[in-house]
C-alpha cells in the first residue's frame, strides 16, 4: 500500500503493480492531493476491513486503476511526447473526465 500525494505517486509510479486501485481525497487533482494506492481486489484486504478503514480514514474517492494511468502514459509516449509531470497530471485528469486520451503535440 502507498499513501502520499499525487506528486509522490507520480515519482514512484513504476513501482506499482498494474492491478492496484488509486483513491484520492479530492477530484480537483493537484500535485498536493492526497492519495492511496491499494490492492482493492485482494479478497483478504477487503474481507478484513482494511480496505474500508483506509478509504473511510480521509474519505478517499475511487479514482482510477494503475493500469488506466499506465495506458495514459503509454499513449503520451506513442504520440512522441516525453511528458512532464504537469502534462501527466493533465492527461490523467482528461482521461478521468472524458474516458479519452489527451491529444498532444510533441512540443507539449
Amino acid at each position: 500500500m502507498f499513501k502520499g500525494t499525487i506528486k509522490e505517486m507520480l515519482d514512484q509510479f513504476g513501482s506499482f503493480e498494474w492491478n492496484r486501485g488509486v483513491y484520492v481525497t479530492d477530484l480537483d487533482l493537484t500535485f498536493d492531493t492526497e492519495c492511496v494506492v491499494i490492492d482493492d481486489l485482494d479478497e483478504e484486504v477487503v474481507y478484513d476491513g482494511v480496505h474500508d478503514k483506509i478509504i473511510m480514514e480521509k474519505e478517499y474517492v475511487d479514482f482510477l486503476r494503475i493500469q488506466d494511468i499506465m495506458q495514459v502514459f503509454n499513449n503520451l509516449k506513442a504520440q512522441g511526447v516525453n511528458p512532464s509531470d504537469e502534462l501527466k497530471l493533465k492527461a490523467i485528469l482528461y482521461y478521468y473526465e472524458t474516458d479519452r486520451f489527451l491529444e498532444v503535440t510533441p512540443q507539449d
